[in-house]
């Protein structure tokens, strides 16, 4: 984390930064960085889109990508007590968002950038 020059992710202001804060502390670990840029596009689809849903998947069906796979409390709670196809479950919902954030901000940036308004400065 203390070498990427951003951080990006949909909602990673709000959830994901502060998960992983709270992994650290609870693991008597180092905080990362925390004056490193942040990209949000839930940030960016708020302020400059107003569509039916703010949720990464539903932004990326409407996009025509594929959305993600639907993960309910019981696959989380199957996770947290260790089942391995709950777990593999959880590993392709989690490379979905990684790549489906990745294509939206890209959308994002292209889109916002043909407008005049450059996201990274």
């Amino acid at each position: 984390m203390n070498k990427a020059d951003w951080w990006a992710g949909h909602n990673v202001k709000s959830w994901d930064t502060k998960k992983t804060q709270l992994r650290l502390i609870l693991n008597h670990m180092s905080a990362p960085d925390l004056t490193v840029k942040q990209m949000d596009t839930l940030s960016l689809a708020k302020k400059y889109f107003k569509n039916d849903s703010d949720t990464l998947g539903y932004w990326l069906e409407r996009l025509g990508r594929k959305g993600k796979d639907k993960m309910e409390d019981e696959d989380w709670d199957k996770c947290k007590a260790g089942d391995q196809k709950s777990l593999n479950k959880m590993r392709r919902y989690n490379k979905q968002d990684v790549r489906g954030g990745v294509e939206l901000l890209i959308e994002f940036r292209d889109y916002l950038r043909s407008g005049g308004v450059d996201i990274f400065k």
